[in-house]
């Protein structure tokens, strides 16, 4: 007389407590060439769990053709043969298993890169910055680096002014155009009187500057290249002709004064009488690399080659009377009829 087999008993739906360690351990599965032992995946992850419910997540993926099980080698000097895991390829919970370190530094690029990023990259990174703000959620108990996106911030020098809503598909236009060289037909608004005029542009680089966003570049009237903000272009489509000067360098650009706004590429022999705790400051951050300080008994004096820009005079004014400026006579009088000018309007 045969006797039936029993049927293997089905197997019991995971529990919500399982399928969370289960994504858990999908987000530290490494790849075939860096497969890890259960133990050390149980130490990648920082969870206080018993080796036993490692084994049995790990075969449950397994199971679930998201785990591979590889042929266990010896361990170094213990004479055990030890298996090792890693993510099942092409099927699994993560494509690659994402350090600490790594979730961090892509956390910080989403926020403070993403303007300066085509949106073709920044669309291919997407699924990227979403798994690392769920592994650095998933640790913020566990892991001490993950306290450092609490912990860090990056803001402008001088107040914080809020950054004006950028077009994102006139973003787009423009870095298509600034990627291959292209001229292109955007439609500009003029800060000065408001009125918008249709130019062509051809695109050399995307600069942030504090809260504002800056496409440089050339003219076919106006060879010189310049800043215009980004928030301030109503339309911006790539044309097919290429751009006709090769020779532009950013840092070059940068070096020369191109945002130095209102400076026209020129130098300055800056002096002023000032303060010793802006002296402190100064000391700090210098406003040239050439910049001296010498004491003096009516207030320390500072010298420094410097751009005298909108931005620089802004500085000065904003020093109020911690600053004296004493050259050259033309910045000194046009400081000195700003503040009676300012004086005057608070009667």
């Amino acid at each position: 007389m045969t006797t039936r087999a029993k049927p293997a008993p089905a197997r019991r739906p995971p529990t919500s407590s399982q399928l969370r360690r289960l994504w858990e351990i999908g987000t530290v599965l490494p790849t075939y060439a860096e497969a890890k032992t259960a133990k050390e995946l149980l130490e990648a992850g920082g969870w206080n769990r018993h080796i036993r419910t490692m084994y049995r997540d790990l075969d449950t993926l397994k199971s679930l053709g998201l785990a591979r099980k590889l042929k266990p080698r010896r361990a170094d000097g213990l004479g055990q043969k030890t298996a090792r895991w890693c993510a099942e390829p092409k099927v699994s919970l993560t494509r690659t298993a994402l350090s600490t370190d790594q979730a961090i530094a892509l956390w910080m690029t989403e926020r403070l890169a993403t303007l300066l990023l085509p949106p073709l990259i920044i669309e291919s990174l997407k699924p990227e910055f979403e798994k690392a703000r769920r592994h650095l959620d998933l640790r913020k108990n566990t892991e001490k680096q993950t306290r450092w996106v609490d912990k860090v911030e990056a803001l402008p020098d001088g107040y914080a002014r809020k950054p004006k809503d950028v077009n994102k598909e006139v973003l787009g236009g423009l870095q298509e155009a600034l990627l291959d060289g292209l001229q292109v037909k955007a439609r500009y608004r003029s800060l000065a009187n408001g009125k918008s005029k249709l130019r062509t542009l051809e695109p050399r680089a995307l600069v942030q500057v504090g809260p504002t966003l800056y496409l440089i570049a050339t003219r076919a009237d106006k060879p010189e290249p310049a800043p215009y903000a980004v928030q301030r272009f109503i339309s911006a489509k790539p044309t097919a002709t290429p751009n006709t000067l090769n020779s532009f360098r950013l840092d070059r650009f940068i070096a020369g004064g191109g945002l130095h706004f209102g400076a026209s590429g020129k130098q300055i022999e800056f002096k002023a009488r000032v303060s010793r705790g802006l002296r402190r400051t100064l000391e700090e951050a210098p406003l040239s690399d050439d910049m001296e300080l010498k004491r003096a008994s009516a207030g320390d004096l500072v010298t420094a080659t410097v751009y005298q820009s909108w931005p620089f005079v802004s500085w000065i004014l904003s020093r109020g009377p911690e600053i004296e400026v004493l050259g050259p006579e033309a910045l000194r009088e046009d400081i000195r009829r700003r503040l009676q000018e300012a004086a005057h309007a608070y009667g």
